[in-house]
């Protein structure tokens, strides 16, 4: 990953991160697998002039079969490019990074709750839910 949330600002159920992901693949010995691919779980990416929603995106490298060293590099300018290269050669190119959830602002706000946000502006206490306590 070449960008990450923070570790605490991961939710409980959250299955990873978002992140900006440059996947790392060797070939298989057979079909074609590209490497310094981009993964964006969680996020979006601008590439050529237009949002790029699919979670994944192949690079244009060559695969490389067996084993093998593979120079990957990556070049970051704050959002305004992000590049990928294997082997010293430009293989994708993006910018704008940026992560894009919504946020209902309106739920518990008891703090005994086990659902409770301090972010909610809200209240809602019919979303309340409480742990049931153990004899």
């Amino acid at each position: 990953m070449i960008h990450g949330q923070s570790p605490e600002s991961i939710g409980k159920d959250q299955d990873f991160p978002v992140s900006i992901e440059v996947q790392l693949l060797g070939g298989n010995g057979k079909e074609k697998r590209t490497t310094c691919n981009l993964c964006t779980p969680g996020t979006n990416v601008v590439m050529n002039g237009k949002l790029f929603t699919p979670h994944c995106i192949n690079s244009t490298s060559d695969t490389y079969h067996g084993d093998q060293w593979v120079n990957a590099e990556v070049i970051v300018l704050g959002d305004s490019i992000v590049q990928h290269f294997a082997n010293d050669k430009m293989v994708l190119s993006y910018e704008k990074p940026q992560s894009i959830k919504i946020l209902n602002l309106e739920g518990c706000m008891d703090p005994t709750a086990k659902n409770y946000k301090t972010y909610f502006i809200k209240s809602k206490p019919s979303d309340c839910r409480y742990s049931k306590k153990e004899k």
